[in-house]
């Protein structure tokens, strides 16, 4: 009896072991019904310095009292001083900071962004068939003058991984010519305003 327990604690500790870096992926999308809760497509165009400004295009919707943000697109012009990750991390950064969706707030902000981006031939960034990083952010009224600050992130990323399969078999997209995926999924964590 006692090596059988010994050997139920050795189970529960090398499984825990293996899965303690293994996570439930957070979908993509809230669970709202497409049909009844329509995404709308927002685009904002900002500055990320004074050679690179971007045109982010989102879908938005409120789903279940929380704001949803699905990032679809990053059109870049003149950036080549940054790379595909910091593009990315830059320009939702930016353009939550400035709420140049027009966000509603005090709220909590979903923002889930697939985690794998290439250039496509246009030189737009684009997704691939990827897992979505997802942070949560909770906005809140600055002192009631109409301003706003973000006061917390919950991040959900996923472990570091894409490769050209990534690209799904429904695009007939050429990923040598079209640039292979690049990994980016660092939290946002916007400056307050």
């Amino acid at each position: 009896m006692n090596l059988l327990i010994r050997l139920i604690i050795l189970l529960l500790i090398t499984v825990t072991a293996a899965s303690r870096d293994c996570h439930a992926q957070e979908p993509c999308q809230l669970e709202c019904d497409v049909a009844s809760v329509p995404y709308t497509m927002r685009t904002a165009v900002t500055s990320l310095s004074g050679t690179c400004s971007v045109k982010v295009t989102a879908a938005v919707r409120a789903c279940s009292g929380i704001w949803e943000v699905k990032l679809q697109s990053i059109e870049t012009f003149g950036c080549t001083e940054f790379d595909i990750a910091a593009i990315r991390r830059k320009a939702i950064s930016q353009v939550l900071s400035d709420n140049l969706f027009g966000l509603p707030y005090p709220a909590i902000w979903r923002v889930a962004s697939p985690s794998c981006w290439r250039r496509n031939t246009g030189g737009v960034l684009v997704p691939c068939d990827a897992p979505c990083c997802v942070s949560y952010l909770n906005v809140r009224d600055r002192n009631g003058c109409g301003t706003f600050e973000i006061v917390g992130e919950s991040s959900h990323g996923v472990k570091p991984s894409c490769s050209l399969s990534t690209l799904g078999t429904n695009q007939l997209d050429n990923p040598a010519v079209n640039g292979p995926c690049h990994f980016s999924c660092d939290p946002i964590i916007p400056k307050s305003k």
